[in-house]
């Protein structure tokens, strides 16, 4: 059995008509060649097959987008067979019978089935994401507990908990992105079985006795479901928009901040109604279930394709990109993305430390937090919008270099809870949507791939200032700047220590993100580089990956 898989585009643009794609059937054939197409090549078109006497067939050419064809082998080739073939262009007789299937692709950048899609990928991200952004009103809890507290450790462990949660979606992405790409038909099995590990890390975590044990369920089993989830979510969402995705990518950020700033207050009201046991559990069988609903109206825009082709759909597919790897470029990036998120999580992780110094009590610095999630959603729209008239690096600078300021001036003058209230708006709002930058990046640096693997590798530093954030603060904290008492920076409690050094730090690491970039665009300047984006690929859209 095999089955020959061809893509007819119809003749007027692409994004603003439905493609026709068409699977047929063979019986009694023999084995065929399998070219591999480029995902710089155009998509192809359906053609007919050799006579039944034509022993030898041409490779298929790709010369224009609508005048070319490929065999696809139900079951898969040795790769001994598969060089053999290619190298003689042999294959079988043809097929005595072709059963045909026809299928008719939604548009891609809009219509019913896109945003349908994009709201369903956002309130998903808002219910992962929450949970993560609501740790710290679990944290305040945890040191609470008898149990927990006077455990040896605890005051380093269970810090780590929603740190190493974080941790692995963030290293998780470019690992995910070789199953992804290689079996886009078990895309959805995946989905679930990152909701189930999710679930499951909460369910452990309330039977724990130790930190440890919250460690590796709520850390680790739990960062694992939502890097099974968010990743293969994204990679459905690639295939949906093409030329509005920085805009969709960066709502996905909106709604997570959205999630982070709803979340904790629900949290707060089950742990004193309930406790930490019971409140866990109401969160691993409520947040499963909702997801239970969403998850069945969620699907690749290419899944009818990728199911019918089934384990071999016809395209070889490369696990990753290839990165630039000897453009500096790149590694500006890189360094830059683990900066900016050391200083952002900075922020975040004493931000409601920094108020309690200040002598705000538990419950306003609660608001506070849930204030700066709040007003973290309108960060990656503005990055969206500046994206659409600017380069992807000034976007940047613009965001880093209004950051610097206003930590150095606002959050150093921050001695009052007025005063903090406006420092927790605006910083979140200029702080936030940088990482909706790293698929713009991509596009900058490697205007002939689709960007996935550095787009991975960008997403993995964040990971690496998660993981820096924690001890980093801790050194920063016991260093007291004694020429620097002035306002908030010379605020210090016992139990924390002195901000003073966490303020500078923040400040002048946003700084040097902003010469970074700076320092990106004048060697793409050097080198005769465009600063305007890379226009899309036609043969993007009928991607099954980007």
């Amino acid at each position: 059995m095999q089955a020959a898989l061809g893509i007819a585009p119809e003749p007027a643009p692409l994004l603003n008509h439905v493609h026709t794609v068409t699977v047929q059937q063979q019986d009694d054939a023999d084995l065929a060649e399998l070219p591999v197409l480029n995902q710089s090549d155009p998509a192809p078109a359906l053609s007919s097959f050799e006579s039944a006497n034509s022993t030898l067939s041409k490779r298929p050419t790709f010369s224009s987008f609508d005048s070319s064809s490929w065999s696809i082998p139900k079951k898969s080739l040795r790769p001994n067979a598969r060089s053999a073939l290619a190298h003689i262009g042999q294959i079988g007789a043809a097929p005595a019978s072709t059963k045909e299937l026809s299928f008719v692709l939604p548009r891609i950048d809009g219509g019913r089935g896109a945003i349908g899609f994009l709201v369903l990928a956002c309130i998903t991200e808002a219910l992962a994401f929450g949970l993560a952004g609501s740790y710290g009103v679990i944290l305040d809890y945890y040191l609470q507990v008898p149990e927990l507290a006077d455990s040896p450790h605890s005051a380093t462990i269970l810090p780590l908990v929603g740190t190493l949660s974080g941790t692995v979606v963030y290293f998780g992405g470019p690992l995910m992105l070789a199953p992804l790409n290689r079996y886009p038909h078990r895309r959805k099995a995946i989905v679930w079985s990152g909701h189930a590990l999710f679930s499951l890390g909460l369910g452990l975590a309330s039977l724990a006795k130790t930190p440890w044990q919250l460690l590796l369920t709520q850390g680790a089993l739990l960062g694992l479901g939502d890097t099974l989830a968010y990743f293969t979510v994204y990679t459905w969402l690639t295939e949906w928009f093409v030329r509005r995705r920085d805009l969709v990518s960066n709502l996905l950020l909106a709604a997570s901040g959205l999630g982070g700033a709803i979340t904790p207050l629900i949290v707060h009201k089950l742990l004193e109604m309930y406790g930490w046991r019971t409140t866990l559990r109401a969160l691993a069988v409520g947040l499963f279930a909702l997801k239970a609903l969403i998850t069945p109206f969620m699907h690749s825009r290419l899944h009818q394709v990728h199911n019918a082709a089934g384990h071999d759909p016809g395209v070889k597919v490369s696990a990753f990109d290839r990165i630039p790897h000897q453009s500096p470029i790149v590694w500006l990036c890189a360094l830059a993305a683990v900066v900016q998120s050391t200083a952002e999580f900075t922020i975040g992780l004493y931000l409601a430390s920094f108020a309690t110094a200040v002598g705000v009590n538990s419950t306003h610095s609660t608001l506070l937090v849930t204030l700066f999630n709040l007003c973290a959603c309108c960060g990656p729209l503005l990055v969206a919008l500046g994206l659409r008239k600017f380069s992807p690096h000034w976007v940047a600078i613009a965001q880093t270099t209004t950051s610097s300021l206003f930590v150095l001036t606002l959050w150093g003058a921050s001695s009052s809870y007025g005063v903090l209230v406006a420092f927790a708006m605006i910083i979140a709002i200029s702080s936030s949507g940088y990482s909706g930058l790293f698929g713009s990046f991509a596009e900058y640096i490697h205007k002939d791939s689709s960007g996935n693997t550095l787009w991975g590798l960008l997403m993995a530093t964040r990971g690496v200032g998660n993981l820096v954030v924690g001890p980093l603060g801790a050194a920063l904290l016991k260093t007291e700047l004694t020429g620097l008492r002035w306002r908030g920076y010379g605020v210090a409690s016992p139990q924390a220590g002195h901000f003073g050094g966490i303020i500078l730090f923040v400040g002048l690491a946003f700084a040097s993100v902003t010469i970074v970039h700076l320092s990106v665009i004048f060697i793409a300047r050097r080198r005769g580089s465009h600063e305007e984006r890379p226009a899309e690929h036609e043969s993007d859209l009928l991607d099954p990956v980007m």
